[in-house]
């Protein structure tokens, strides 16, 4: 069972990743209602990491479809970011994040262990937010 909390309270923004001003940060619902066009394509993307017994998961508060996550060779992340971003997923809670990567739609089978149909190769790190209670 998965829920979904709505406020923040607080985020961690990595010091040594810095956003590229021009990448605008598009919502992970936004990205599958169009995945298509964004297939191949490097992404700002917000969204709920999840983890799950093999991997870890992307999915987004306004839609039920979820993406695959794995890290890239060139990965970089702010220690404080993960420190959060992994602290509620250990517990099996999901928290928001702003991450970077190659979005990709399964041309023939899927991706990872929940069989999803996108997948998102994680280059940066670039914020968490942990839920409030």
């Amino acid at each position: 069972m998965i829920f979904r909390a709505a406020s923040v309270t607080s985020m961690a923004i990595p010091q040594n990743v810095k956003p590229d001003a021009s990448a605008a940060v598009i919502p992970f619902c936004t990205v599958l209602s169009n995945a298509s066009a964004y297939d191949g394509k490097e992404v700002t993307i917000k969204g709920v990491y999840w983890r799950v017994i093999h991997g870890s998961i992307l999915t987004g508060p306004t839609c039920d479809g979820k993406a695959n996550m794995r890290l890239s060779a060139n990965w970089k992340g702010d220690k404080q970011a993960v420190k959060l971003r992994n602290s509620r997923a250990r517990s099996n809670q999901g928290n928001q994040v702003v991450v970077r990567g190659t979005f990709r739609v399964a041309q023939q089978g899927c991706f990872g262990q929940t069989c999803s149909l996108y997948e998102i190769e994680e280059s940066a790190l670039l914020s968490a937010e942990v839920p409030s209670r």
